[in-house]
């Protein structure tokens, strides 16, 4: 990557284009019909180190989060 120190996305365009792009990669690695709203993403890089912070809302049905959660463990 490139040098940088913080990067942060706000604006309602941006934060729906990143949902969208998570939705399909949801979709396509689990199978599992997930709808993400981003509300906040900001990565700051300290040190060597990157702290990230995401905010999401999630939406799914019981069996769709059963799958996911068995797919994960």
């Amino acid at each position: 990557m490139g040098n940088w120190d913080e990067l942060s996305i706000k604006t309602d365009f941006m934060k729906g284009i990143l949902s969208k792009v998570i939705n399909k990669v949801l979709k396509k690695k689990s199978g599992c019909d997930i709808a993400v709203q981003v509300n906040e993403l900001s990565m700051d890089d300290k040190n060597k180190k990157v702290h990230v912070h995401l905010s999401v809302d999630a939406e799914m049905s019981m069996g769709d989060l059963e799958k996911l959660l068995n797919h994960i463990v």
